[in-house]
């Protein structure tokens, strides 16, 4: 199967994708392509259902117009239109937006590339926002039963006690809820989304830190979490690798834009089975090696499989990384993905060639 896109289509990317939104997901999505992680054909109809869901997008939008001279919401950029239109494409499911050009199981989870860990792993671990955890996961008993736990108080509202006064010096075995939204079986991780996990040796080594939060958030470049409180979740080997799980590409990303296909170091071509992260705290000091830690996804685990799980509080993490500031922020990291394919123009020609 070939996928075309005429020339008034590819005219209509480049003005699209002008942007540093536009260039993160693009320049991920070539450095996918050059790793193998996928094909050209998969690349052109991620592109392909991309601009058919944003252009669906912004005829909705502007349909909607103004009533009695009065806006009715709050428009959109065209920035905010494509991070959204991408995302809606990258649906686990593959059936919220319809792409003939590839119907078969949705774009996520692709590159299933075998895990060969020397030695071997025994668990994984996974970041959350650690109030959604207690509100959405733990088991409503659970809660209740533990209500006078000060670790428990401390999550819940971190006014009354300094992180210092409670601080976990262990994990703690949670039960969580088997129901979810609606009455739906539960599933660590969102239904529609993927688990993003790490090594769990990785990540004990933040643990003793004053503040491992700042420290995990910044070197897994989650720069979505800020001023809330963080746990972390060990997922044993056995519940996470009888899902289906692989390295991350561009698709699974989404619109994150601290998404980065492409190890900021390695230049020997190896392809390896674990994506990379983008340190924030490395980025924002300037430094040409922004290398995380090692990353990889998993389809959400269903909780009748793992009934308890082990967490540990890491405490809050603070304000907001990546603001417009010229140091950090989307455009600078835009720029240092684009200048491994010799800048902006460089960069959307190759996109041209995919779409040829």
């Amino acid at each position: 199967m070939n996928v075309m896109i005429p020339e008034r289509g590819w005219l209509y990317l480049k003005k699209v994708a002008d942007n540093p939104s536009g260039w993160i997901i693009l320049c991920n999505l070539l450095d996918g392509l050059e790793q193998d992680l996928f094909g050209k054909e998969f690349a052109a109809s991620l592109i392909l259902c991309w601009m058919r869901e944003y252009a669906r997008q912004r005829r909705e939008q502007n349909g909607k117009g103004v009533r009695a001279g009065q806006p009715l919401f709050k428009q959109r950029s065209r920035e905010e239109l494509l991070r959204d239109s991408f995302d809606a494409v990258c649906s686990a499911s593959g059936n919220v937006v319809p792409c003939p050009e590839h119907p078969e199981n949705g774009f996520l989870i692709h590159c299933q590339r075998t895990l060969h860990a020397q030695p071997p792993l025994e668990n994984y671990t996974s970041i959350t926002d650690a109030r959604d955890f207690a509100d959405e996961r733990m088991h409503p008993a659970e809660k209740t039963e533990r209500s006078g736990e000060l670790w428990l108080i401390g999550l819940l509202d971190t006014s009354l006690v300094s992180w210092d006064s409670w601080r976990p010096a262990n994990k703690t075995t949670v039960r969580l809820n088997p129901l979810g939204p609606a009455g739906r079986a539960a599933t660590i991780g969102k239904p529609a989304k993927v688990l993003w996990i790490t090594p769990e040796t990785e990540v004990l080594r933040f643990i003793k830190q004053p503040s491992p939060a700042d420290g995990l958030r910044d070197a897994l470049g989650l720069r979505h979490l800020y001023n809330c409180q963080l746990l972390a979740m060990t997922l044993p080997k056995v519940a996470v690798e009888s899902q289906a799980h692989g390295r991350p590409t561009v698709a699974d990303a989404g619109s994150h834009m601290r998404h980065m296909a492409h190890s900021s170091s390695r230049s020997d071509g190896k392809v390896t089975p674990w994506g990379w992260t983008a340190d924030l705290g490395k980025f924002a000091n300037g430094v040409s090696n922004v290398d995380g830690l090692p990353e990889r996804i998993v389809q959400p685990i269903p909780v009748a499989s793992i009934p308890t799980v082990d967490v540990q509080a890491l405490g809050s993490c603070g304000p907001e990384r990546g603001l417009a500031n010229g140091v950090d922020d989307n455009k600078t990291f835009a720029q240092m993905l684009c200048n491994k394919h010799g800048g902006t123009l460089a960069m959307m020609e190759r996109v041209q060639e995919i779409l040829a």
